[in-house]
């Protein structure tokens, strides 16, 4: 299992460790992690509000369960549930 994420830094793709997602669960959503080049750092916002104390969650992004085990230890249910279904 690895916990190296693929992130975008000024005009290249690099891998890295980003510990603070590692502590962050998955929440169905969209990619909300981007470059900002004025200020030359990676930003990750919310998906939506949280209350203080409240857990966040962000978005592993478009993964299949392969994937899914491999870079984050766990499968989708609601994917094995679909795959079995069709």
């Amino acid at each position: 299992m690895t916990r190296q994420n693929q992130i975008q830094l000024a005009d290249t793709t690099t891998t890295a460790f980003i510990p603070l997602w590692d502590m962050c669960n998955h929440e169905q959503g969209k990619i909300t992690t981007d470059y900002n080049k004025k200020l030359n750092r990676g930003e990750c916002y919310a998906l939506r509000d949280f209350k203080a104390g409240e857990q966040i969650f962000i978005f592993y992004g478009a993964r299949s369960n392969a994937d899914l085990f491999l870079h984050n230890g766990y499968v989708n249910i609601i994917l094995l549930n679909y795959r079995e279904i069709n």
